[in-house]
């Protein structure tokens, strides 16, 4: 009787041990249900990107670096007074804050512009590493106070629509009025994708 108590003992506990081989803490074996998540799934929160332009004060013009590659110097192009398409004023940033700034007194109006980000800030090159803020995912990742500053021409507003035909391209609309307070002037602020 001692004998076989002992067998049933022996085999228990290897019995045990193989039922326990190769489970790792909070694994679900086939005889247990997996647990019901979805009543306490919060979502991943989202990051907003940075906004493409911001004024801090009146005559001051922000443009984040985070979509011109990190550059700590760059040009603004575009219709400001004195500026073109081609031609612009340079811009850094001197206090590592991550926005290219600078600032620049103008009539009131409203201005269209952009910017280029350079990598080698002393030889100005790439010269032609234009800012990149108007692909649809990038819009969805910005504040609709950050968008209120872009204009792009393939978006009806009003229609919530994409205009189609168009060469597709965004830019970055402002309203300067007479104490110089920069206002956004764009058409992207409504946008929650198509």
């Amino acid at each position: 009787m001692k004998k076989n108590l002992m067998q049933y003992a022996f085999a228990l506990v290897a019995a045990l041990a193989f039922a326990a081989c190769g489970l790792q803490e909070g694994e679900v074996t086939g005889s247990t249900p997996p647990p019901d998540d979805t009543t306490d799934v919060t979502p991943p929160a989202v990051e907003n990107l940075p906004a493409p332009f911001r004024s801090p004060t009146p005559c001051v013009f922000d443009f984040s670096n985070a979509y011109v590659s990190g550059a700590t110097c760059g040009e603004v192009r575009g219709t400001l007074p004195g500026l073109s398409w081609t031609q612009g004023v340079q811009i850094a940033n001197p206090d590592g804050d991550g926005y290219l700034g600078m600032a620049f007194i103008t009539p009131a109006g409203t201005y269209e512009l952009s910017y280029l980000g350079w990598q080698n800030c002393d030889s100005r090159q790439p010269n032609d590493a234009w800012a990149q803020y108007g692909h649809e995912d990038q819009l969805l990742q910005m504040t609709a106070e950050a968008r209120a500053f872009i204009n792009c021409n393939w978006y009806n507003a009003s229609t919530n629509a994409v205009i189609s035909g168009v060469n597709p391209s965004c830019d970055i609309r402002i309203t300067v009025d007479a104490e110089c307070h920069i206002l956004p002037a764009g058409n992207m602020s409504g946008f929650t994708g198509l």
